[in-house]
This record gives structure tokens, C-alpha cells and sequence, in this order.
């Protein structure tokens, strides 16, 4: 294989290459028919591979992979169907032959979508297959016959994990973070259900997630709504400690069943000894400190500002926050005011770190969004969890949303959706319809994404780290209506049960009466 072709590949795959080899490559895959071929053969075997790798149902994971979130068609697996018979046969002459011009110039626009990542690529995964990404890795030696070792950023997969030594931070799409030292024997079985028969172990368990479950030799310890640690030494024995709320630990019997059950609170802690039968009261002390998790500071370049002011945005929000008011860096005037314990961070982004308070920002006026529209912004999110970053509230009969940006987790969508972004158009404005559009690929925990959703003709599409996310077309019949502006959470009502609070950073939220280019969205991105 040639380096060029080699290098093309990784990029596809998300390797990092600088600015000019990617120019260069681009310019060859243009240019070349043969090379171009090559790398469609590449492709194919790769998509292949992947295809006879992946579970049932393999439809709705090729769907998602496309971004294509409108299930309703019925002619999608037909369309799929006709486009892989039309592709030549692999290691046979006819596949180079100029009949596979039309499968080298998708495979183009493929490589284009997929190769062009300023920031860095997000995970594209099977949900149900892979759980939790890797979000810390602290000396992590992994045991020789670990089946996966995957870095910070990286899916982790069901099934054994296995640590010599060393500590790993895992963000589970359900919303649980984990904290693993080695030397460490795990299995995960799903999002919801690990197996430790040696390791020590922290779990801090997210509104919304609670029921998730440690499994250790002859026991389990099952969250009730809690922060708590398992450690399983070498005879299988293992001690509990719960560190906030409750946990209920079991000593099981031959067919899984709990056959002597005790549930703890905040500050105890026990020893289960399956051998023994018995579960005994030990004092408590910390297993496993926290993982001392910080999002890093947003750094974007010294003209980011006057980049997007270039840009004429309709309103554009940036830090420090002053006597409770974010100003608008427009002439348009329109301020965000401040609610709740949200402040200003030293990089000068906007921190909402109480997670069950009421937080968010407010448009002072109305808007009334035109025809096409797109809402820009950077954020960072503590942990996989169902929040909102925006929010359209209609101010007109009927009310309800008009349009939502949402991050998905455990209890709000569906398995196949969870660690997404969301992106939904209602008309008319209500509560339980609309068009929904989900990203392809994850969002990432304690790292910044470039986000950018807008209403472009008669479809809504999105952007995440410049790179296109997904599209789906609209009704056909929607229009729009004045609104309020309301980021970081859906409602403004205490009360309000799911009203998805988010948690984390935002910064340089903007709003745009037209949709943007894609190549202005890979330019905000690679600032």
C-alpha cells in the first residue's frame, strides 16, 4: 500500500493530519482515477468487515451511521439494497473497470465528509455494543490478554476489560461514570450491568440511571441513586462502601437470585463473603478517591470573535458575565440575562455546575426565527446525560417548543439514541410531535464540541465539530412564530419534572437568520 493511500485511510478513520497533507491528498483523490479506485476498494472492504461485524438489527445502525433519522421510510433498506447490488464485485476485473466511476465519486464525497475533521473525530458507535467511552487514563497497563485497550476518547465494548495496573475513567452512555484501578478482571455486560471479580471500583450514578449494578463473585451491589465504591480482592471477597445515597448489596444464590439483601446509606459500609454466607459491618473508609475530573479550558484562536462577527450573526453571546447579564457582541442589543447559580469561567466561558438547581439563560426580547436559521454554539458536558442546551418556547398560542437542541441520555430516548445530540422542529409549537433529527456519531464528555443546528429549505440540519451530523428532511408544512430563547435548561419552572438541566460548559452561543455554509461551519470549528 502507498503512503499516500495509507494516509488517506487513517484520515478516513480519523487519524490527525496537518492542514497540507490534507489538502494534498484531497487534491489527489480528485485527480487520480486510479488511486481514487484504490481507495474505493479500501473503503468497501472496510465498510464489508464492519457490516458482518455488527449485530442485529443491521439496518438501524447503517441508518444511524448515514445520520439518516427518519425511520419512517419504508423504502430505506430497499434503497441500501439496490445501492450495494449496483457496486461491482470485489476482486474481480469488472471493479476497475469505469463502470465504478459513480461508486468512486460517492466514495469521494465519503472520504470528503469523513476526512475533513479540524477538531478531532467523534465516536461512531453501536450503542448496545459499546457502552461507555473512555473519558481519563491515568499509567494504564493493560493485562496481555485484554481483548480491548482502548485510549482516552475511544468506545469501550461489552465484554472483558482487564487491567494489570493503573487507573481508567469511563463515562457510560447511561449516564454513570466509573473509576477503575487495576489490577482489575471486568466485564461489561451492558450499560447497566458490570461484573467485577477483581478490582477496585468508584461509581458515581446520574439522575435517571439509578438500578445500575455491580456483579462480583457470588454478590451484587445494586445503586439506588448513589456514589459508591466495590472493591473485590483476590478470594472474591468484596467490600461496599456508599459514599452519598443508597445501594442495596446481595449475597446471591446458585441461580442469581438475591437470597440475603441489605441495603446501605450514605456512610456505611460492609464486606460480602459468599464462602461465608454472610455480609458484615465494617467500618467505612475510601476505597478509591474521585477522579479529580475538570473540563479544559475552551482555547480558540486570538480572531474568533471578529471571525463571527464577520459572519453578521443576528445575535452572538460570549463571556464574562456582568451584574447578571451576558451581552450581545452585535449591534442588535439583544442581552441574555442570567438565572440561577451560573457564572463565568477564567477562559470565558459560561459554567453550569449544580446539577439539580434551576439554571439558564434568557433572551431579554423575543425572536421570531426566519424561514432558515441556524443556533451556534460550544459546549462541554459533564458526563452522558439527558439536557437541554437550547430551547425555542413558542409566546404565542399554542405554546410549547417550536425547536430544541438536546443531549440524550438514559430515560428520555430510546437505547440506539443515547449520547446524541438532538436536534427537533415542532410545528405547530407543542409538547409531543415534531421532526427529530439525531447526530450520528457521540458527543464527548469533558471535551469541547462545535455544535451548529439550523433550518436550511425543507430540512434541519446539524454539525458537529464542522463535520455534517446528519440531515432529515421536514414535513413540509412548517412555519415559525415568535419565541423565547432559552439555553441550559427547557423550562424555567423549579417544579418542572424532566426539565433537563444541563451541566457543564457553553460559550459563544450565536443565532443566525440564514443557514450557514458547511464550509463556514469547518471554518468556525477549526478556529
Amino acid at each position: 500500500m502507498s503512503e499516500d493511500l495509507h494516509d488517506l485511510i487513517s484520515a478516513w478513520l480519523s487519524a490527525d493530519l496537518s492542514d497540507e497533507r490534507r489538502a494534498a491528498l484531497l487534491a489527489r483523490l480528485r485527480d487520480d482515477a486510479d488511486f481514487r479506485a484504490a481507495f474505493v476498494a479500501e473503503a468497501r472492504m472496510f465498510a464489508m468487515l464492519h457490516a458482518v461485524q455488527s449485530p442485529e438489527p443491521r439496518w438501524l445502525a447503517v441508518q444511524d451511521e448515514l445520520g439518516l433519522s427518519d425511520k419512517s421510510d419504508a423504502a430505506f433498506l430497499n434503497k441500501i439494497s439496490a445501492t450495494i447490488r449496483s457496486l461491482p464485485r470485489p476482486f474481480v476485473a469488472a471493479w476497475w473497470r469505469p463502470a465504478a466511476a459513480c461508486a468512486a465519486c460517492a466514495a469521494l464525497g465519503f472520504a470528503v465528509l469523513f476526512f475533513i475533521k479540524p477538531h478531532g473525530s467523534t465516536p461512531s458507535v453501536n450503542t448496545a455494543e459499546n457502552p461507555a467511552v473512555v473519558v481519563r487514563s491515568d499509567g494504564v497497563v493493560w493485562a496481555h490478554d485484554t481483548p480491548q485497550q482502548p485510549g482516552v476518547n475511544e468506545a469501550v465494548s461489552t465484554g472483558a476489560l482487564r487491567l494489570s495496573g493503573g487507573r481508567l475513567t469511563l463515562a457510560c452512555l447511561n449516564g454513570v461514570t466509573l473509576h477503575i484501578e487495576g489490577p482489575a478482571d471486568l466485564t461489561f455486560v451492558s450499560a447497566e450491568h458490570l461484573v467485577c471479580r477483581r478490582g477496585n471500583v468508584r461509581a458515581l450514578v446520574s439522575e435517571g440511571a439509578q438500578g445500575f449494578t455491580i456483579e462480583t463473585p457470588g454478590a451484587a451491589i445494586v445503586d439506588l441513586g448513589t456514589e459508591f465504591g466495590v472493591k473485590v480482592d483476590e478470594t472474591g471477597r468484596s467490600q461496599v462502601v456508599v459514599y452519598q445515597g443508597q445501594a442495596e448489596a446481595s449475597l446471591l444464590a446458585p441461580d442469581g437470585s438475591a437470597r440475603h439483601t441489605q441495603t446501605l446509606s450514605a456512610h456505611q459500609s460492609v464486606e460480602l463473603d459468599p464462602q461465608q454466607n454472610s455480609i458484615r459491618n465494617v467500618p467505612p473508609r475510601e476505597l478509591l478517591p474521585a477522579p479529580d475530573l475538570q473540563i479544559p479550558p475552551l482555547r480558540l484562536a486570538a480572531d474568533y470573535a471578529q471571525h463571527i462577527l464577520s459572519e453578521k450573526p443576528l445575535h452572538y453571546w460570549r463571556g464574562p458575565i456582568n451584574n447578571s447579564i451576558i451581552e450581545d457582541a452585535t449591534n442588535n442589543r439583544e442581552n441574555l440575562a442570567v438565572s440561577g447559580s451560573v457564572h463565568s469561567s477564567a477562559d470565558g466561558s459560561i459554567a453550569f455546575d449544580v446539577a439539580d438547581a434551576k439554571q439558564f439563560l434568557r433572551m431579554t426580547g423575543s425572536w421570531k426565527p426566519a424561514g432558515d436559521f441556524a443556533i451556534e454554539l460550544w459546549f462541554a458536558s459533564e458526563a452522558f446525560h439527558s439536557s437541554v442546551l437550547a430551547v425555542l418556547q413558542a409566546n404565542t398560542e399554542p405554546h410549547g417548543e417550536l425547536s430544541m437542541l438536546e443531549l440524550t441520555g438514559r430515560g428520555r430516548s430510546a437505547p440506539s439514541s443515547l449520547g446524541r445530540v438532538r436536534f427537533l422542529y415542532r410545528w405547530p409549537p407543542g409538547g409531543s410531535h415534531g421532526v427529530n433529527l439525531y447526530s450520528g456519531s457521540l458527543y464527548q464528555p469533558y471535551r469541547w464540541n462545535h455544535l451548529v443546528c439550523q433550518r436550511h429549505g425543507a430540512q434541519i440540519e446539524m454539525y458537529l465539530n464542522g463535520t455534517s451530523a446528519g440531515v432529515t428532511p421536514l414535513v413540509g408544512s412548517e412555519s415559525t412564530t415568535t419565541c423565547t430563547l432559552r439555553i441550559g435548561r427547557l423550562s424555567e419552572n423549579l417544579l418542572t419534572p424532566n426539565a433537563r438541566q444541563f451541566q457543564g460548559r457553553l460559550a459563544e452561543m450565536a443565532v443566525y437568520d440564514r443557514a450557514l455554509s458547511a464550509e463556514q461551519i469547518r471554518a468556525h470549528a477549526a478556529k
